[in-house]
């Protein structure tokens, strides 16, 4: 492969380390701040945040748990869950330990892509690529990289196997990439079960067209890699069976066919139009370059770029066609396109200022690229870190405030910031939530019990935790009380006595 022509007498080791500093410079300030100041999030990341816990405290890798049972509603496989609880051990049973997982992923996937860059002796391309990927505020914080869920550990492991994929068949010689690629797609199938596979129609398209296949088919690699795939997947799947029957039914049906053949999740009244969120949300920044850039990539004269572009267009296509199809659908299942997709603009990109710089004297070249830098991510970028919903502010607004009230004050009682007048805090069995769980957990280390109980059966002198202004009202007509605290709409009162 070529090198890359603007790159004049500085060694592409030195570049690249240069390059991987300013990225860890801007991804930290993306990553990091305020990691752990808002609560756990309702849903996802309360499940995982709850299983990881108790697995944390149970030692039981195998089967995964909710509310002390066996979980056949969240199937998934438990790589994510593992690494949140092996963060325990480290730091705590902490919001931090659910969400460092998912920010130590993306902060690797740009790594990753830097590598990818100096391995085909193009660094700015990788550099590129990282930081258009970065550019994506829902990739950076909505389900994703800032919240403790799957989303992020598994584009770390898609964009792995599609990159040793890719160099596999650009020098079939190589047969460890065939190894690497079964390693890492055995590891997204250990996060996330199904969508690990969703590209392989794409990558068995490609290998055909490549010329490739009966080459690959012949190759023992190809066999090893997929007992690596059958005892890594499938061996979880048969010892989560014999430990819990009924398991890979539910599976089946909650990850495959339910979920393809039926709007599951409450998702009947409201589906993703993927390509609209592409534009208009998720990757808004770049996604209109995508077929220009994919148009210029096909005069490249390095044979390479050009599959690259071929390769990433081809698969982030397949990945949109196949998951369209879905009935059920959501915005997170369609970000291992954007860093597809963040390739072919990359590639574009290096193009242009291998131009740039071809025509530029030395003295000048340095500003050139700061220039261009500025003018292409300075805006996506710098709303990510300084943005009204960026990693130095929070991203909850309106009615997700009143929304999490609840939770903060639970995350307050856990971390000291409120004291309450008694061990026993009731709560009312309607307003109970799945992040509720995890936060009564933390407490109960703290010797504080949480009841759950009517709300109409409230002891006299008991401190009650209400959520919800409508809960607040019932209250008000049944009982006389004190308030303890208030925030926003949750109130943690005293009973003093029954209305008459």
């Amino acid at each position: 492969m070529v090198v890359s022509c603007f790159l004049d007498k500085m060694k592409e080791r030195k570049l690249t380390y240069i390059l991987v500093g300013l990225f860890l410079v801007i991804s930290s300030l993306m990553l990091f701040p305020h990691l752990d100041s808002l609560p756990i999030r309702q849903w996802d990341e309360a499940r995982l945040a709850v299983s990881a816990l108790e697995m944390h405290e149970s030692h039981n890798p195998i089967v995964v748990t909710f509310n002390g049972k066996p979980d056949l509603w969240n199937t998934k496989p438990p790589l994510a869950i593992w690494l949140q609880s092996l963060a325990m051990y480290v730091f705590g049973k902490s919001t931090l330990a659910v969400r460092l997982p998912s920010v130590l992923a993306m902060l690797t996937l740009g790594l990753v892509l830097i590598w990818f860059g100096y391995k085909i002796r193009r660094p700015y391309l990788g550099f590129f690529a990282s930081l258009i990927t970065y550019s994506s505020w829902q990739i950076i914080f909505w389900h994703c990289s800032r919240t403790g869920e799957y989303d992020a550990i598994l584009l770390l492991f898609i964009i792995l196997y599609c990159i040793f994929f890719w160099l596999y068949t650009q020098d079939t010689s190589q047969k460890k990439y065939l190894i690497y690629f079964f390693i890492f797609l055995t590891l997204a199938a250990l996060t996330k079960d199904i969508q690990a596979f969703v590209l392989m129609p794409g990558l068995l398209i490609y290998l055909i067209a490549t010329k490739n296949l009966k080459t690959t088919l012949r190759s023992k690699q190809l066999w090893i890699g997929c007992m690596i795939l059958l005892i890594g997947f499938g061996g979880y799947i048969l010892l989560r069976e014999i430990a819990e029957g009924g398991y890979i039914s539910a599976m089946i049906y909650n990850n495959i066919t339910g979920r393809y053949g039926e709007a599951l999740d409450g998702n009947n009244a409201w589906r993703v139009n993927y390509l609209d969120h592409l534009l208009n949300h998720s990757f808004k920044a770049f996604f209109a370059l995508v077929p220009f850039a994919f148009i210029f990539n096909l005069y490249n004269e390095n044979k390479h770029l050009k599959s690259l572009s071929v390769y990433s267009f081809c698969l982030a296509l397949s990945y949109l066609i196949i998951a369209s199809f879905a009935k059920t659908r959501w915005e997170w299942y369609i970000y291992p396109v954007i860093p597809l997709l963040s390739i072919v603009i990359a590639i574009s990109f290096d193009s242009i200022g291998n131009l740039i710089f071809l025509r530029t004297t030395k003295t000048y070249r340095t500003l050139c690229f700061i220039i261009l830098c500025l003018l292409i991510f300075y805006g996506p970028l710098s709303n990510n870190i300084l943005g009204d919903n960026g990693s130095f502010r929070t991203y909850e607004k309106g009615d997700l405030v009143t929304y999490n009230a609840c939770m903060k004050i639970y995350k307050d009682i856990d971390e000291g910031k409120i004291h309450l007048p008694s061990s026993s805090l009731y709560t009312l069995g309607d307003e109970w939530r799945q992040d509720a769980l995890y936060y009564t957990n933390l407490l109960k280390d703290k010797g504080i019990n949480v009841i759950l109980v009517e709300g109409d059966s409230l002891p006299k002198s008991a401190v009650v935790f209400i959520y919800y202004k409508n809960s607040m009202q019932k209250i008000d007509e049944l009982y006389k009380y004190e308030d303890i605290y208030q925030y926003n709409d949750s109130h943690i009162i005293r009973i003093l006595d029954k209305k008459q």
